[in-house]
C-alpha cells in the first residue's frame, strides 16, 4: 500500500511539472523580424517598440503620407536614416501611430518645406531633420517629450518654431544656423542643454517668470519677456540640468541666497564638467573641494558665457566628494561622484583664452587661400601673424562676438613653409601649425603623349553647415568625388573627433566621425581629392548636455 501512495504522488508530481511547463511560458527575448521590402518601402516589425519601424524609402514623391501599418501591424517608429538625402520630398505627413523619430530619419532632405506630425510623436532624435534647407516653420505637437541634439541644425532658412506645453527636453544646437528671432518656451520644461539655442539667431525669449525658460534667457543674455509667473513649487523648473534650482545640496545664509544649475554631480575620470551658478551673477565666490577626487581647472577661473557664469570641474580619480561654492550671502555644496573610466586621461591644460578650428599642419597650394577661426571672449585682442615673411600673407576678414577670422595666402614658391603663431591680450605667442605651400602644380595632371590637361577633380560634401554632436555620439559625412577616387577627409584639430572611413558605393565614399573631447571642444573638418588641398566643409562642436 505504501509502495502504491509512494508512486502515485511521483506521478502526481510529473503531472505537475509538466502542467507547469505548459501555463509557465519561458522569458522570451523580444521579436525581432527580417526586414521587408514594400514597393518604396523597406520596414521590420520590432516586438520591443511594439509595432513597425521604417527602416527606409526609396521613392520619389513630392507629397508623401507614410502608412500608417504594414503587415497588419501599426508603424511606430521612423528609423536612422529612413528618409535621408531625399531630394524629392517637400511634404511628408507622418501618421499618428508614430511615437518616435529617430536619428537621421529626414537629414538632408533639402526640399522639404512642410511636416505634419503624429499627434502621438513622443521624441524626436539627433540631427532628424539636419539640413533640410526648405524648412519655414515648424509646429510641434502637444505629445512631444524631447528633441535630440541638432535636430534642426543647418535649416537655414527656418524662421519660426512653436513648441506646445509637455515638452520636457531640449538639447543642445537644436536649431543652430536657422534664422528665428522671437520663441515662447513651455513651463513644461525640465531639461535644456545650454546651448539649446546656439547659433539659431534668437533675439526674444518668452516665458513664465520662474520658468526654465526665465533662466535660460537670463543666463544666455537673450531679452526675455515674460507670459506669467509660474509658482516655484509646481516643481515645472526642476530636476534640470540647466534649471538653477538645487534644493537638495546644503545651503547657508540667507534662503536662495547661492544657486546651482544641478543638485548633484556624476562625472567620469578624466571628465571635465562646467558647473553653472545661478545666483549670484556677480561678486566675488570661494569654490572649494573637499578632497581631490576632482579639480578645479584654472583654479576654479569664473567665465560668463552662453552656459552661464561657470567654473570648471575635472574628474581626477575615482571616488565621492563635495564642492562648496560660498558668497558674502551664503554657501551652497554639491555632492559630487566620479566614476572609473576605461578611456586613457590627459590632465586638462590651463585655458590659453582662445580656441582655433585648426591646429594641424595643413598645405595649400600656389595661390590658394584658407581661412582660420578663432573663438575668444575679446576676440579683437587676437593677433596672427607668420614665422616665416614672405611665404604666406595674413588678412583679418571679419569679427564677431565671440570669433574672429584670418585668411592666410600661399604667396611664396613651391614646398616653402611657415609656422603660423597666435596671441591674444599682448600675451606672448603661441604656435598654432605649420602651412606649408605644395611643390608642383595642383591643377589637372597631363595624360597622353600630347600632354591634353584633364579637369581637376571636384568633391562634393553632404554635409557643409556647422553643427552640434553630443560626446560619445557619431555622424557619417558622405562624400561624393568626380573621379570616384578616395578623398582625404581629417579633423582640423586633434584629439576632439576620432574619424574612421567607412565604405564606398559608386563614387561615394562615406566617413564617419566620432566625439571623444570634452564638451564644449571643436574641430573643422576638411576633405580634399587625391592630390589637391583641404577645403574645410563645416565645424562640429561637442554639444554640453
Amino acid at each position: 500500500m505504501k509502495h502504491w501512495k509512494r508512486k502515485g504522488a511521483a506521478l502526481l508530481l510529473c503531472g505537475l511539472l509538466a502542467l507547469t511547463a505548459i501555463v509557465m511560458p519561458s522569458a522570451v527575448t523580444p521579436q525581432v523580424q527580417a526586414a521587408v521590402v514594400e514597393g518604396a518601402y523597406e520596414w521590420a516589425y520590432d516586438e520591443s517598440l511594439g509595432g513597425v519601424e521604417i527602416r527606409n524609402y526609396r521613392g520619389t514623391d513630392s507629397t508623401l503620407t507614410i502608412p500608417s501599418s504594414f503587415g497588419g501591424k501599426p508603424v511606430v517608429s521612423i528609423g536612422t536614416s529612413a528618409f535621408a538625402s531625399n531630394t524629392f520630398l517637400q511634404t511628408v505627413n507622418i501618421p499618428d501611430t508614430v511615437t518616435r523619430i529617430q536619428g537621421f530619419a529626414f537629414r538632408g532632405c533639402v526640399q522639404l518645406e512642410t511636416i505634419r506630425f503624429s499627434q502621438n510623436l513622443t521624441s524626436i532624435g539627433n540631427s532628424a531633420f539636419e539640413g533640410s534647407l526648405a524648412l519655414t516653420s515648424v509646429s510641434f505637437p502637444a505629445s512631444l517629450k524631447s528633441i535630440g541634439s541638432s535636430a534642426f541644425s543647418g535649416c537655414t532658412n527656418l524662421e519660426s518654431v512653436s513648441f506646445q506645453e509637455g515638452l520636457e527636453s531640449l538639447a543642445g544646437y537644436v536649431f543652430q544656423g536657422a534664422h528665428l528671432t522671437v520663441v515662447t518656451l513651455p513651463d513644461s520644461l525640465r531639461s535644456m542643454s545650454d546651448k539649446s539655442f546656439y547659433g539659431s539667431g534668437v533675439t526674444q525669449i518668452r516665458a513664465s517668470t520662474n520658468s526654465l525658460g526665465h533662466q535660460y534667457a537670463t543666463r544666455s543674455g537673450i531679452p526675455f519677456v515674460s507670459t506669467g509667473t509660474l509658482n516655484p513649487d509646481s516643481g515645472s523648473s526642476g530636476g534640470s540640468s540647466s534649471t538653477p534650482e538645487n534644493p537638495s545640496s546644503g545651503s547657508s545664509g540667507k534662503e536662495g541666497a547661492v544657486k546651482l544649475a544641478i543638485p548633484s554631480l556624476t562625472m567620469q575620470v578624466g571628465a571635465t564638467y562646467d558647473c553653472v551658478v545661478t545666483n549670484p551673477l556677480t561678486g566675488d565666490l570661494q569654490i572649494s573641494v573637499s578632497n581631490d577626487c576632482v579639480g578645479l581647472v584654472d583654479g576654479g577661473k569664473l567665465t560668463v558665457e552662453l552656459n552661464g557664469r561657470s567654473f570648471r570641474l575635472y574628474g581626477q580619480k575615482a571616488g565621492s566628494c563635495t564642492v562648496t561654492v560660498k558668497a558674502d550671502e551664503g554657501s551652497v555644496t554639491l555632492p559630487v561622484t566620479v566614476e572609473p573610466s576605461s578611456q586613457p586621461v590627459t590632465p586638462p591644460q590651463p585655458s590659453s583664452g582662445w580656441t582655433s578650428d585648426t591646429t594641424t599642419d595643413l598645405t595649400l597650394s600656389s595661390g590658394a587661400s584658407y581661412q582660420f577661426k578663432f573663438t575668444a571672449s575679446k576676440p579683437d585682442q587676437i593677433n596672427v601673424w607668420m614665422g616665416t615673411p614672405n611665404v604666406f600673407s595674413v588678412q583679418k576678414t571679419a569679427v564677431e562676438a565671440n570669433a574672429v577670422y584670418y585668411k592666410i595666402t600661399a604667396v611664396g614658391t613651391p614646398g616653402a613653409q611657415a609656422g603660423i603663431y597666435v596671441s591674444y591680450e599682448g600675451g606672448a605667442g603661441t604656435k598654432l601649425c605649420v602651412a606649408t605651400i605644395a611643390g608642383g602644380s595642383s591643377g589637372g595632371s597631363s595624360s597622353g603623349s600630347g600632354g591634353t590637361t584633364q579637369p581637376a577633380a571636384t568633391l562634393i560634401c553632404d554635409t557643409t553647415s556647422d553643427f552640434g554632436l553630443a560626446r560619445g555620439a557619431s555622424y557619417q559625412f558622405r562624400i561624393t568625388t568626380s573621379d570616384g577616387k578616395k578623398p582625404s577627409f581629417w579633423a582640423g584639430t586633434s584629439g576632439v573627433f576620432d574619424v574612421q572611413y567607412v565604405t564606398q558605393s559608386g563614387k561615394d565614399f562615406f566617413y564617419k566621425i566620432t566625439a571623444v573631447g570634452n564638451p564644449g571642444a571643436q574641430a573643422g573638418f576638411y576633405a580634399a581629392c587625391e592630390g589637391q588641398s583641404g577645403v574645410k566643409q563645416c565645424v562640429v562642436t561637442i554639444a554640453y548636455g
